[in-house]
């Protein structure tokens, strides 16, 4: 869409003003980045103290049981 907003501007001669779909799609692409900015760091301010939670099942699902350990390392070779 962009690319038909820069056709837009550049085929509207040598006139310094922006058409009204251009003006239009500014704004809203300014919107739309403040938005999300927003809300992904009122995100990570609320819920960055409770990513400590899957920060360790993740480490105990990854260290697993000494038993599980043993079992998936591979057999040795002996030549």
């Amino acid at each position: 869409m962009s690319a038909l907003i820069n056709l837009l501007a550049k085929g509207s001669g040598g006139h310094n003003q922006q058409s009204l779909i251009a003006r239009i799609h500014y704004r809203f692409a300014h919107l739309g980045e403040v938005f999300w900015f927003c809300l992904a760091l009122s995100l990570f301010v609320l819920l960055g103290p409770f990513s400590i939670i899957g920060v360790v099942v993740g480490l105990f699902s990854l260290a697993g049981t000494k038993e599980n350990r043993q079992a998936n390392e591979p057999a040795s070779i002996n030549v």
